[in-house]
């Protein structure tokens, strides 16, 4: 059991606080302080965050080292310092406090301190029809909540499924992304990287590999451009659409489109952190070693030499990507509180991982047989 202060505002209703260490705070520093409504916390921390990226990505391993040390430093200081902060911006937003209650969650701390005052659920009236209730989560709190408290914040989506506001950060994600690329690296150079590291340049003449390139940048730079706004919209509606059969045909739930839709476009909103990760890369990395097929140090793959190891494993280590398998256990989260947890979250990540190893598999034998 941990102990809570639990906060009461007028209007806004209730926030519960831990007592100690933060570890929201500590994992997702300057996300947990948006979230929080601590922006000006978060504005540091966040261009903390970059100035660690410049280090880290400086080819110089004094500063990298240096990069550590100080986001070492910074988490540290979230994680023991973030709940006083959160203490203090409530009191100067209005909120009170009313009980200090041990439970085991922040909803639970709330949960109790209703009781203890005399407001509980009466004649099958909930909490929510007492107007005790929180208002619906902002995108901005929905966003910073399926990091942090994924369960609470895919109720909440699932109460009011959404999808304009998390697809367009998605998109809009990708294209900076693709744009970003395309600009700082270039077409031509991410084709003659790609031929390069897969050893085809290595058969080819100098004048065949200058036509190569030349022709192939003019296509894939039109691809690009393309993808860059239609494959994030594409693939979400692939994996909401699996999501649908697995709940609907295997599991019997009652799913909507939009509410599954909504969940998956929320659950793969991890995918913007390695977006950030990758514009790093771009950003301050070697942009002659820039692999366009594994741009992100999320994987084993983002690690290993091209020109030294086997297609095959390379495929494998570029699959198991530390994002992907985030974005499957929100996914599961997401799902499971959209069909009332009738469905258990590990039972459908379990499912998705399966068709997710299978996908591995395949793109694991198609590289043996094209080695």
């Amino acid at each position: 059991m941990r102990t809570f202060a639990v906060y009461r505002h007028p209007t806004k209703g209730y926030e519960a606080v831990k007592h100690g260490f933060s570890w929201p705070g500590f994992f997702f520093t300057w996300i947990w302080a948006f979230a929080k409504g601590l922006p000006g916390i978060g504005g540091l921390l966040l261009l903390a965050w970059f100035v660690i990226q410049i280090l880290n990505f400086s080819g110089e391993p004094v500063l990298a080292i240096f990069g550590g040390v100080v986001a070492l430093v910074v988490v540290l200081i979230v994680g023991f310092n973030g709940n006083e902060w959160r203490r203090n911006s409530l009191a100067k937003r209005g909120y009170q406090v009313v009980e200090t209650v041990e439970a085991q969650s922040p909803e639970a701390a709330i949960a109790r301190a209703l009781e203890e005052k005399g407001v509980e659920s009466k004649g099958g009236e909930s909490l929510t029809e007492l107007g005790e209730a929180p208002a619906s989560m902002s995108f901005p709190a929905r966003f910073a909540g399926i990091f942090i408290e994924p369960g609470e914040t895919f109720a909440d989506i699932v109460r009011r499924p959404d999808i304009i506001w998390p697809l367009a950060v998605t998109v809009i994600s990708g294209v900076v992304f693709t744009e970003t690329m395309l600009a700082k690296v270039g077409m031509e150079r991410i084709i003659r990287n790609q031929l390069e590291q897969g050893g085809q340049a290595a058969r080819m003449s100098s004048e065949q590999l200058e036509q190569a390139v030349s022709q192939g940048a003019g296509i894939a730079g039109i691809i690009a451009h393309i993808m860059g706004v239609v494959a994030a919209p594409i693939y979400l509606l692939i994996v909401a659409g699996i999501g649908l059969a697995i709940l609907n045909s295997f599991f019997g739930a009652q799913l909507k489109f939009k509410t599954a839709f909504s969940v998956t476009c929320y659950s793969q909103l991890v995918g913007v952190l390695g977006v950030l990760t990758g514009l790093a890369v771009i950003l301050f990395g070697d942009v002659e070693r820039f692999n366009a097929q594994n741009p992100m140090p999320t994987n084993v793959g983002f690690f290993l030499n091209p020109l030294e190891t086997s297609k095959p494993l390379l495929a494998l280590a570029g699959s198991v990507d530390i994002f992907t398998i985030w974005g499957l256990i929100l996914l599961g989260i997401g799902l499971s509180e959209a069909s009332g947890r009738k469905v258990k979250a590990k039972s459908i990540f379990l499912v998705y991982l399966g068709l997710w190893a299978v996908w591995i598999v395949g793109k694991v034998g198609l590289a043996a047989l094209t080695s």
